[in-house]
């Protein structure tokens, strides 16, 4: 449903107002080089997008102005700039009303990109979604639910397709759907997962040029969940396998997954032996790969053994090796215990008769793990990699382990953020960002934490490593190329 409250020009794409033919060169920017960019100081960093557009080695930067003028609109400004960070031009346009980024994360596609914005309305707000195409152009806009919660957000899902692929929740957390948009945010195709009983979830998922893997969990938030992989086609959506992940009397809970060759499917997770495992368990690695028609190509478990005292182990990312194997990331991390916060809160229950203010449980990342598969699935070499300290997830209630490090690595607070060419494992550190070789020695730092600065690996480009950097105390938005060679 196209979205009605926006402006409607003759000539014009429904919902935006463009503005006479404003593509020029090198306004909006300012210390400029083929290494970097920098937008002005004084615009918060809610009010800029960022979306990188692999398939044409170009990246498109969203400025949303503020709302002002009778009748009141809000201006956007989107920049285009080649693999270099040379500024191509810029496009404006204008959206009624005052609008907003919900997110700074849009839907991103080989060409195109969508942001998600909030229109503020006298009865209730409400959602849109506005596409971009290579030049910065509005290619089509399209309207989401009424009365915005988080519930009803476009979960974007980022992959190197040239449409653009969105997951949003269904009617009741049984079901959800997952569509597919032309670049004109038209409709490709859409297919609803409905949970036999409990809450469904989408737990990972990858895509080539034909096929779309998603792995999703049935009774979601239950420990006796069933993980199941679907396979679709990507031109038409149509359902080519559904195969349970768990087979016998233990139960699996997937991490990630990664595309191979022949539109295989790797997944790594952890595996337990019987169906009711304990939350605080890590169980095994279990390692697995899929057919587009269902066929299990592989199939092993490996015991992740010698960490630690009291480390617990997430598995971030399954990197395809030049050698036909496999590579499986993890990050160790620790937490506080269910029994050190019933104790602290007993001693300061005999102590002052109150409970003294505390977070309930406490995350915190630890080391690099880095284990290699050969063709054939079986671990060939084991690598942990010391990482400095710093950085903590802190939670008002108590979570079990496995669900507390999921939910930071949703949030982007632990360290893993990439794997650029050649196996090179990168990282965002509280005191920068670092750089694993393929080896698995010591971490090299890529480029230090400056002061008032927030930083993040984006994705790479070649041998560079694009960097997003927010000057809190200026400002000031900055998109950097650092090489990792």
């Amino acid at each position: 449903m196209i979205f009605q409250a926006l402006l409607t020009l003759p000539g014009t794409i429904r919902g935006v107002l463009l503005l006479p033919a404003l593509w020029l060169t090198a306004l909006g920017a300012t210390a400029q080089s083929p290494a970097s960019i920098s937008l002005p100081a004084g615009i918060p960093l809610k009010r800029i997008g960022y979306a990188p557009l692999p398939g044409v080695g170009r990246h498109l930067l969203l400025t949303v102005g503020q709302p002002g003028g009778h009748p009141r609109c809000t201006p956007l400004l989107v920049q285009v700039y080649d693999s270099t960070l040379h500024l191509l031009g810029q496009h404006s346009a204008q959206l009624r009303g005052k609008c907003t980024l919900i997110e700074t994360n849009p839907i991103k596609g080989q060409y195109s990109a969508a942001f998600q914005f909030r229109q503020h309305n006298t009865w209730a707000d409400s959602t849109f979604l506005l596409a971009f195409d290579a030049g910065g152009r509005p290619t089509g806009v399209l309207a989401s639910r009424q009365h915005i919660t988080g519930r009803n957000r476009a979960t974007p899902l980022n992959l190197p397709t040239a449409d653009l692929l969105v997951k949003s929740a269904g009617s009741t957390r049984r079901q959800f759907t997952v569509q597919s948009l032309r670049p004109s945010l038209q409709p490709c195709w859409e297919q609803s997962f409905v949970a036999p009983r409990g809450a469904a979830r989408l737990n990972a998922y990858a895509a080539d040029s034909t096929h779309l893997w998603l792995l999703l969990t049935e009774h979601a938030n239950s420990r006796r969940n069933n993980p199941v992989a679907v396979c679709l086609d990507l031109a038409t959506g149509r359902q080519l396998s559904r195969t349970p992940l768990t087979t016998g009397s233990g139960l699996r809970e997937v991490s990630t997954c990664t595309i191979g060759p022949n539109h295989s499917l790797s997944i790594v997770g952890h595996a337990f032996a019987g169906t009711r495992p304990k939350n605080s368990r890590m169980g095994e690695l279990f390692l697995l790969r899929l057919q587009p028609d269902g066929r299990v190509l592989t199939d092993h478990q490996v015991a992740v053994d010698q960490l630690p005292a009291r480390h617990k182990v997430i598995w971030r990312q399954v990197a395809n090796s030049p050698n036909g194997g496999l590579r499986v990331i993890g990050e160790t991390y620790t937490r506080t215990s269910f029994g050190g916060m019933v104790a602290f809160y007993a001693v300061s229950w005999a102590a002052t008769f109150t409970y003294a203010a505390q977070q309930e449980v406490t995350l915190r990342p630890r080391d690099l793990l880095l284990l290699d598969f050969n063709s054939a699935g079986q671990l060939q070499q084991r690598q942990l990699v010391a990482l400095p300290k710093g950085g903590s997830f802190y939670k008002g209630r108590y979570l079990a382990a496995r669900r507390l490090a999921r939910e930071a690595a949703e949030r982007g607070r632990f360290r893993y953020r990439a794997t650029a060419p050649g196996n090179v494992t990168l990282l965002r550190t509280k005191q920068g960002l670092l750089a694993v070789r393929a080896n698995g020695q010591a971490a090299v730092p890529l480029r230090a934490q400056a002061d008032h600065c927030v930083q993040d690996i984006v994705g790479t480009s070649g041998h560079q490593v694009l960097v997003t950097e927010f000057n809190k105390k200026k400002k000031q938005f900055s998109l950097l190329q650092v090489p990792f060679n």
